[in-house]
């Protein structure tokens, strides 16, 4: 390594979204005043071969290695040659850094750093943001969470109807069964009865990984950021959702809308994602946590990852606080100064995701808001699209902001059920 370069930073990505929100950041931008050489490492299932980019000094594109147990996509011993090629074979461990910036990217990032000796967290401790069942155990002593046990393949494979049976019986009516590893809830489905094995089956099948099974809980859910530098609280930010993932495969809009600091739910909620991070052995950057909250005011823990949340959170809280915190949080994990004066500036909004009907779409729509609306629209009249099954295939996002929180809160509850897409009457499906 270069004795004018202090620190190289190998920044591993799982998605082409992730890349291009650490593009706009200011880090990469002033890397050469924080004596930073930024890396990036990425697949061949997230960009081409000829992909580019000025936010970093070096750019790998390695051939992908999706596993079902973790889709980190990511080739390890690929990525040890990329880490030998930059800093050479005998560079000073203190002086890299590997992030994992993805859901799916800890695990092999982790590996790098045990296998080379750089600091950073170890593959066990990583695994415990990434396995949701192993997560749960971990944190059970300290928040409330639902019960639950691993789902059993072979045994579905062999009775599915009996299974799911036992199943309701264990958890409740009805159930929910999700993939281990997943992000986005893809592979996530309500179970109510056993009439539900076909549906069961096919997501079985599309996910090879392992799944849990897991009492449904009614009421509101929340999800809550975290920012931590070296296992220290330093700020916490939450937000509600109108709905979840499973309500967008029936043809509602699915967003979040950051509360105000004071509000004694959110807080609630912060204090719940503290403790279960807290008990998982979070040491720096930013968590993001998912809970419900139930209509007796009960927090319940649902899982956490060690990383930046999706959809379009991270700009709301800029709206809301003039907080970006996937930029804090990529400063704390490449050991660079940051600035954190988080302030209520009086602006509220919420972003929505539009799902994708079966058929033909005919006519797109906005309702009129007390709010100004903007929205980014993925799809075009006359397209034929198939009903969205996770937070990866909207139909559109939607902006809305005011300076008046009642009534921003009013139009979040209003775009929940509006009809954003009509289909043609003689195509297949609903809009």
């Amino acid at each position: 390594m270069s004795e004018q370069q202090n620190r190289v930073v190998f920044y591993f990505f799982d998605s082409a979204s992730s890349i291009r929100a650490f593009g706009r950041l200011d880090l990469p931008k002033e890397r050469q005043a924080l004596g930073l050489t930024t890396v990036c490492v990425t697949s061949d299932d997230v960009v081409g071969a000829d992909f580019v980019s000025d936010a970093f000094d070096h750019l790998f594109v390695l051939p992908a290695q999706p596993s079902p147990y973790d889709p980190g996509c990511i080739d390890v011993a690929a990525a040890l040659d990329c880490v030998t090629r930059v800093c050479g074979p005998d560079f000073d461990r203190d002086s890299v850094t590997v992030i994992s910036c993805g859901e799916y990217t800890p695990l092999a990032a982790a590996q790098v750093r045990e296998k080379l000796g750089i600091p950073g967290a170890s593959v066990s401790e990583a695994n415990g943001f990434r396995d949701k069942l192993a997560m749960k155990h971990a944190v059970a002593a300290t928040v409330t969470v639902p019960k639950n046990v691993p789902f059993d393949r072979d045994r579905f494979r062999r009775e599915p109807e009996a299974y799911l049976d036992w199943l309701l019986g264990d958890l409740g009516h009805p159930f929910i069964i999700k993939p281990t590893n997943m992000a986005s809830s893809s592979g996530v489905r309500k179970v109510h009865t056993s009439a539900n094995a076909a549906d069961v089956r096919a997501v079985l099948e599309a996910n090879q990984g392992a799944f849990e099974a897991e009492e449904f809980i009614s009421g509101e859910q929340y999800h809550c950021e975290t920012l931590y530098h070296e296992g220290r609280r330093i700020a916490s930010f939450v937000s509600r959702f109108n709905s979840s993932m499973l309500d967008m495969m029936s043809g509602r809009t699915v967003g979040s809308l950051p509360v105000p600091p004071a509000d004694p739910v959110g807080r609630a909620v912060g204090e719940c994602a503290h403790l279960a991070s807290v008990a998982l052995g979070v040491h720096s950057g930013v968590t993001h946590t998912e809970a419900m909250v139930r209509p007796d005011g009960g927090v319940v823990f649902i899982e956490t990852a060690n990383r930046a949340p999706g959809g379009d959170v991270v700009r709301r809280y800029v709206e809301a606080f003039g907080v970006d915190i996937l930029e804090i949080d990529q400063r704390i994990k490449s050991g660079v100064p940051y600035e954190l004066d988080p302030v209520e500036r009086g602006r509220y909004s919420f972003w929505a995701y539009v799902p994708k009907p079966d058929g033909v779409i005919a006519e797109l729509r906005l309702p009129e808001l007390s709010s100004s609306i903007d929205v980014n629209w993925f799809v075009a009249v006359g397209e034929q699209t198939t009903r969205s099954t996770s937070f990866e295939e909207p139909a559109g996002l939607l902006i809305v902001t005011g300076d008046d929180y009642a009534r921003v809160s009013a139009d979040f509850a209003a775009v929940l059920d509006f009809p954003f897409i009509t289909v043609r009457s003689d195509s297949q499906g609903h809009g």
